[in-house]
Order: structure tokens, then C-alpha cells, then sequence
């Protein structure tokens, strides 16, 4: 026995000098390790810190952007307001020039003329008022025109069709100064990205 005792006082310092020198390495490579972690994390610092720079930058021309078309479309709405006011102004008189037409006897119009012009309207006034595209069916075809009606009871006045012509015109040149409106917000816009 004395033997194994003395073995293992034999080996004991070379034992704590293993356990001193695997703890003098294992310390010195956690030192090593957390400096660099500590090189990482300034590194990852510095791209979080370009990171946010460039992200500055892009919200910041983002928000100029956003600036300069909200000045480009107050600017088309200020155009097209002032076109509106004109146009009204414009309309008014011509309305009040027709209201001033006398006009004596009537105008007869034929029973195929009145259904064109009531198939007219009711295009004109529908929400679907398109034509059918390549693969679509094609509308029901249009009922009689004159729906019962006789020629001589369809009458009307050169006042009801002059005031027709100006409520035409002007529906017309508000769809214009609309689309001429929707053209030049487009065209700044552009210009803008540019």
C-alpha cells in the first residue's frame, strides 16, 4: 500500500500543476475569447451605427419625396379648382343665355330617334356604361324603340335641346379639365422620381 501512497504523492504536484496550468489556460483563453467579443460587438456596433445612418438617409429622402409630391398634386388641385371656378362661372352665363331663348312650335322627332336617345341616356347613367371586351357576352340586344310610343305624341322644344347641349358640354369639359388634371399630377410626379 505504501506503494500506491506513494504514487499518488508523487503524481499529486504534477496533478495540481495540471490543474493549475489547464485553469491558467482555460483563464487566459476566456480572456482571449471576451476581447474578442469585444472586437465583435464594436464591430456590430459600427454597422448598427452605419446601418442607421443609411436608414436616416433613406427615410429622410423618402420624406422629401413624399413632400415634393404632395406640393406637386396641391399644386395640379390648385390648377384644376381654378379651372372648376372658370368653367362655372363660364357654364352659368351660357345657362343664363339659354334659359333666354324663346323658341315657338316644337320639334318631332321619330320613334327610332327617341329610343336611341333614351338607350343614350341610360348608358350614359349606368354604372357598368362599357363596352364588352373580347371574351365577354354581348349585351341583350335594345327593345323596340318606340315602346309604344306614337310619332306625333313625341315632341320637344329647341330649349329642352339646347339646355341638353349645354349640360353635355359641360359634363364634357369637366371630364377634360379632370383628365388634363390627372395627366399633369402624373407628368410632376415623374418629374419628381427623376
Amino acid at each position: 500500500m505504501r506503494q500506491r501512497g506513494f504514487a499518488l504523492l508523487t503524481l499529486l504536484p504534477y496533478i495540481i500543476g495540471g490543474i493549475a496550468v489547464a485553469s491558467l489556460a482555460g483563464w487566459l483563453w476566456w480572456q482571449w475569447s471576451g476581447y474578442k467579443e469585444g472586437l465583435r460587438e464594436e464591430g456590430r456596433a459600427e454597422v448598427r451605427a452605419e446601418w442607421q445612418a443609411e436608414r436616416a438617409q433613406l427615410i429622410a429622402a423618402r420624406d422629401a419625396m413624399v413632400m415634393r409630391w404632395a406640393k406637386a398634386i396641391q399644386e395640379v388641385e390648385r390648377v384644376y379648382v381654378e379651372k372648376v371656378a372658370e368653367s362655372e362661372s363660364r357654364f352659368a352665363a351660357i345657362r343664363t343665355r339659354a334659359g333666354r331663348i324663346s323658341v315657338g312650335g316644337g320639334i318631332r322627332l321619330n320613334p327610332d330617334a327617341v329610343g336611341v336617345l333614351r338607350d343614350t341616356a341610360s348608358a350614359a347613367n349606368s354604372e357598368a356604361a362599357t363596352a364588352p371586351s373580347g371574351g365577354a357576352e354581348a349585351p341583350a340586344p335594345v327593345p323596340e324603340a318606340t315602346g309604344g310610343v306614337v310619332a306625333s305624341d313625341v315632341t320637344t322644344s329647341a330649349t329642352e335641346w339646347v339646355t341638353f347641349a349645354v349640360d353635355a358640354a359641360e359634363a364634357y369639359k369637366d371630364a377634360r379639365d379632370k383628365w388634363q388634371a390627372c395627366v399633369a399630377w402624373s407628368g410632376k410626379i415623374t418629374q419628381e422620381v427623376e
